[in-house]
């Protein structure tokens, strides 16, 4: 809305069924279809939650490609909230929580250089500009964490987070999948994504004394 400042972005949840397929040919054009889809529940005077789906069309033929549930978070949104803030507030407790937990387990920290050189001998050759993960710490079963420095002036777009900072959110599915780089770095698709959020700022939520 005009005169809001965006300030992040919640998905609830995510599925990436199908790839976008574009043909070259302009006779045979791939159609994208990108819908928004409001959730206002009987009782709210205001849309906090979204749907939102992908659909590609080619040759004659619909495709499902996306769909999630997100939630767009404004600065003054406190203010404007039928609940004053409540829901937005118990959600990042949740995720500061859960972040807390996840740094205390990885105890177990991995090499910058050998993680990607494991991306590269898959077939997967990043760019400098792509290698961002930091600090990558492992817990020795499923959980992972790193740090990507934003601060960059490079990393600095329009759009709230850039692409390869959020590319680089998905490289550190390696590292539980390569058994802490004791493996080969399988071939990697994400198939869905939950409870994540994003922000142009760095995350800076405490839970209350």
């Amino acid at each position: 809305p005009e005169g809001r400042t965006l300030s992040g972005l919640c998905i609830k949840e995510a599925h990436f069924l199908n790839p976008i397929m574009l043909n070259t040919a302009w006779e045979e054009s791939t159609e994208v279809l990108i819908q928004l889809k409001p959730k206002r529940k009987a009782y709210e005077k205001q849309t906090v939650w979204f749907d939102v789906g992908i659909t590609t069309q080619a040759n004659g033929q619909w495709t499902e490609c996306f769909s999630a549930t997100i939630r767009t978070e404004f600065e003054d949104d406190s203010t404007t909230e039928v609940d004053g803030g409540t829901e937005k507030r118990l959600l990042h407790e949740e995720l500061a929580h859960k972040k807390q937990l996840a740094e205390k387990a990885c105890t177990r920290p991995l090499n910058h250089h050998d993680f990607y050189r494991r991306y590269r001998d898959a077939g997967l050759c990043y760019g400098e500009s792509f290698q961002l993960l930091e600090d990558i710490r492992w817990d020795g079963m499923n959980i992972a964490t790193a740090r990507v420095d934003v601060t960059s002036g490079k990393h600095h777009l329009d759009s709230l987070v850039h692409p390869a900072a959020l590319d680089a959110a998905l490289h550190l599915a390696g590292a539980p999948a390569s058994n802490g780089l004791s493996e080969p770095m399988p071939a990697c698709v994400p198939s869905q994504l939950s409870d994540a959020w994003f922000s142009p700022q760095a995350w800076s939520w405490q839970h209350p004394k």
